[in-house]
C-alpha cells in the first residue's frame, strides 16, 4: 500500500506533464546563424568572387551551361555561353545608410559661414568699418577655402566606357523617375524666389531695419544646427515622402506670409519654420538624386539637377517681383504657395521609384 501511494503521487494530469529524456548527448547543438548560411548558400551559387578559369559546373555557371548553345531553326547562327561577370555595386552598404546624412553635413557646414558672415557684417558696420573694406576682408577666407580644396586627393574612380559619359541635352540613359523628379523640381523652383523677397516683406511687417541681418543669421542657425539630423532621419525613412512634408511646409510658409495681418511675434515663428524647411531639403534633394541617378552618371545628374532648379530662380523672381509690385505681395506670395502645392502633387502621385 505504501508503495502505491508513492505511485499515484501526481495527479492523473501531472503525469501526462512529465518528459523522459532519452538522448545522450549532453548539451545540445547550438543553432547556426540562419542568414549567414542563406548568404553563403546565394555566394557558392553565384560563384562571384571565384575567378571565372577557376568556376566550378554547378550553380548560376550550371544553369547557362545547360541553356546554350542556343541556335536559331534554319541553322545559320550559334549563340555559345562564355562567361559571365558581376560589376561593383554603385554604393556599399554604409554610403547607403548614411547618404542622406552626408549631404546634410555638407549644407551645415555651408550654412555655418552664413550665420558667422552676418553677425561679422553686423560687427563690423557697428564700428564704422566703410562697405568696402568689407569686401575686401570678405576674399580672405575665400582664398583659404580654395587653397583647402586645391589640397584635396579625388579617391580613384572606377573606368567607365565612352558612351556613358557622353553628354546630351535628351537625358539619354536616365531613368524615367529621375525625369519627372527634375520636373517637379522644376516646378518647385519656379515658386522659390530670392530670400531677399521674404526680407523685404519683414520689414514692411515691422522689422526694424538693423535686425534684417540677425534674423537671416538665426535661419542660417537653425539650418546648420537641424541640417545633419533632419537629413540623416531620410535615410531611414522615404526620401521622398520627406521631401514632399518639406515642401509642403514651404507652400504654408508662403501662404502665411500673404496675409497682411501678421505680427512681428509670428513672423519670428515663419522665419523659424523656414530655417527648418531649409535645413530638410538641401541635403535631402541631393541625396535622392543620388538614388535615382544610374551608375556612371551620378555627376550627369547632379549637373541636371543643379540646371533645372538653377535656371528656374531667374523667371521665379521675376514673376515674383512683378506680381509683387504690380498687384500685392499677398498675389505673389499666394503664387508661390500654389506653384510648390502642384511642385508636392507630382512629388507624391506622379513620382514613384520602384526601390526606393
Amino acid at each position: 500500500m505504501a508503495q502505491s501511494a508513492t505511485t499515484f503521487t501526481h495527479s492523473f494530469t501531472s503525469r501526462k506533464r512529465i518528459r523522459k529524456n532519452f538522448g545522450t548527448m549532453l548539451s545540445a547543438t547550438s543553432l547556426p546563424n540562419l542568414i549567414e548560411v542563406q548568404k553563403n548558400s546565394y555566394e557558392q551559387f553565384l560563384q562571384m568572387y571565384v575567378p571565372i578559369k577557376d568556376r566550378k559546373g554547378t550553380g548560376l555557371h550550371a544553369v547557362f551551361k545547360s541553356v546554350f548553345p542556343i541556335g536559331d531553326f534554319t541553322g545559320a547562327s550559334l549563340l555559345e555561353f562564355v562567361r559571365y561577370t558581376f560589376e561593383a555595386p554603385k554604393y556599399d552598404t554604409e554610403e547607403c545608410r548614411q547618404r542622406g546624412m552626408t549631404y546634410g553635413l555638407h549644407r551645415s557646414m555651408d550654412n555655418a559661414g552664413a550665420v558667422v558672415g552676418p553677425l561679422l557684417a553686423v560687427y563690423l558696420l557697428s564700428i564704422q568699418m566703410p562697405i568696402r573694406d568689407i569686401f575686401l576682408w570678405a576674399i580672405i577666407p575665400g582664398v583659404i577655402a580654395v587653397g583647402l580644396a586645391l589640397c584635396l586627393k579625388e579617391p580613384p574612380r572606377e573606368d567607365v566606357t565612352s558612351s556613358s559619359t557622353k553628354f546630351t541635352w535628351t537625358l539619354e540613359g536616365m531613368p524615367a523617375e529621375f525625369k519627372r523628379y527634375i520636373f517637379a523640381v522644376g516646378l518647385f523652383a519656379l515658386s522659390n524666389s530670392s530670400d531677399m523677397f521674404l526680407l523685404l516683406r519683414a520689414r514692411e511687417l515691422g522689422v526694424p531695419q538693423e535686425q534684417i541681418p540677425l534674423l537671416w543669421a538665426c535661419i542660417s542657425l537653425i539650418t546648420t544646427i537641424f541640417g545633419t539630423p533632419l537629413s540623416a532621419l531620410s535615410d531611414r525613412y522615404s526620401r521622398r515622402k520627406f521631401i514632399a512634408l518639406a515642401w509642403t511646409a514651404y507652400a504654408f510658409i508662403y501662404c502665411a506670409m500673404s496675409y497682411q495681418g501678421l505680427t512681428v511675434g509670428w513672423l519670428f515663428g515663419v522665419f523659424a519654420l523656414y530655417g527648418l524647411f531649409k535645413a530638410a531639403t538641401e541635403g535631402v534633394e541631393k541625396a535622392f538624386v543620388a538614388d535615382l541617378a544610374p551608375k556612371g552618371l551620378t555627376g550627369t545628374a547632379f549637373g541636371w539637377f543643379n540646371l533645372c532648379s538653377g535656371i528656374m530662380l531667374l523667371p521665379a523672381s521675376l514673376i515674383f517681383g512683378w506680381l509683387y509690385e504690380s498687384s500685392s505681395p499677398t498675389v505673389a506670395f499666394l503664387f508661390s504657395g500654389l506653384c510648390s502645392g502642384l511642385a508636392v502633387l507630382l512629388l507624391v502621385f506622379w513620382v514613384k521609384p520602384k526601390e526606393l
